[in-house]
């Protein structure tokens, strides 16, 4: 599940990710090669639609959620970095 996972992000194939996640795929997983979680590509590439619904599968922005900030705001993706903003406060006051 965690390379398909992985796989179907990357891909963007929305639908995929979101029935992966609905048989239980764990939002939290790591890609083998990469040891990135799926969701800090969404994050990367600006995909405000992916990143919600990782969010809505209980992504674990404790544990990811600076370094994915991170990866969208080096990649000047706002859109993604206002709502993980607005998502989890915190996160502003990090930077």
């Amino acid at each position: 599940g965690n390379i398909a996972l992985y796989h179907a992000t990357f891909k963007n194939h929305y639908h995929i990710v979101e029935y992966l996640l609905k048989k239980g795929v764990s939002p939290n997983s790591k890609s083998i090669s990469y040891n990135t979680p799926s969701f800090y590509h969404s994050c990367k590439t600006g995909d405000l639609k992916m990143v919600k619904l990782y969010l809505k599968y209980k992504v674990n922005l404790k544990k990811f959620g600076k370094n994915a900030y991170d990866y969208a705001r080096y990649n000047n993706n706002w859109n993604v970095v206002f709502y993980l903003e607005k998502t989890m406060p915190v996160l502003r006051k990090l930077n």
